[in-house]
């Protein structure tokens, strides 16, 4: 647990710091991510306006079975809004939320959404 935990805190600091190539080759290592893991690197992305890169990363977070939880739809919501590309974001709402029970959780990313373009 606590080699998981440091791990993630080192791919959280790369990210944060704009070394998302170097925080994405230490995913790639021995250590299985977890869910903070794989959200980390997909904020490091959008914060780069790299969103396909980090779609990629939550699809790979899904096919490996790691929880998506709201703050995984979060990240992506945001940074499809942020970088204007408002039709991404409907479309991963539907992949996104299959799993999700939450019905406050789909409101407020649809809310968020449409707020942060006016419509």
């Amino acid at each position: 647990m606590f080699v998981l935990r440091t791990f993630t805190v080192l791919v959280y600091a790369l990210c944060k710091e704009g070394m998302v190539v170097e925080a994405k080759n230490m995913v790639q290592r021995d250590i299985e991510p977890n869910a903070i893991t794989y959200n980390s690197l997909m904020d490091g992305y959008c914060l780069r306006g790299e969103m396909d890169e980090a779609r990629q990363v939550f699809d790979l977070m899904v096919f490996k079975g790691s929880m998506v939880n709201v703050r995984s739809c979060s990240i992506l919501t945001n940074g499809y809004c942020k970088h204007k590309r408002l039709m991404r974001p409907t479309r991963f709402f539907r992949k996104c939320l299959v799993g999700t029970s939450s019905r406050y959780l789909r409101i407020t990313l649809l809310l968020t959404v449409y707020a942060k373009h006016g419509e």
